[in-house]
């Protein structure tokens, strides 16, 4: 089956994601009755849910580089962190990094959307580019930020508390 082909189970997933984003961390959308700064950079938050997915795999189960993690993989995990409830812990993270990296701050050195060699005072245009993952800033701090998943947090490592709840079959 080619990797590329956008299956029924990738639709549902895309939903589970949305609905949550809206529902649950108040990213709106045109048509939505959620009015919040984050309404503009859902698509970031997916993005940066991805990678954090794509790193969980690539460390503790199928030893790829990140970026040759078949799409078809994410799906299958993404769906299964929604059916045990561990999902909420990847984007709890997820949503912090959001808020983190859209925060300006008055230190240039900062790891925010402010301090990107992109930027130029048009947050719209920015998050439109094709080349949003290669933002230096914003994949310093996704690094930071699967740095802290990884240490104990109310007697929990959220980095493994997601991998435990990840099942990989040989055939995926």
């Amino acid at each position: 089956m080619n990797n590329n082909l956008f299956s029924v189970k990738d639709a549902y997933c895309v939903f589970l994601l949305k609905e949550k984003s809206i529902h649950d961390y108040k990213f709106s959308t045109k048509n939505s009755k959620h009015i919040s700064q984050r309404g503009q950079t859902r698509f970031l938050f997916y993005c940066v849910v991805i990678q954090f997915i794509s790193d969980i795999l690539s460390t503790k189960f199928v030893r790829k580089a990140r970026k040759e993690i078949e799409t078809k993989l994410i799906t299958s995990v993404l769906l299964q962190l929604f059916r045990n409830g561990k999902v909420s812990i990847l984007l709890d993270n997820a949503v912090q990094l959001i808020d983190e990296y859209m925060t300006k701050t008055k230190n240039e050195d900062d790891k925010n959307i402010f301090n990107e060699l992109w930027y130029k005072d048009d947050l719209n245009a920015f998050l439109k580019i094709e080349r949003l993952h290669e933002a230096v800033k914003l994949n310093y701090l996704i690094r930071d930020y699967v740095r802290v998943m990884k240490r104990i947090s109310n007697k929990v490592v959220p980095y493994d508390e997601i991998a435990n709840g990840i099942k990989i079959k040989k055939d995926e």
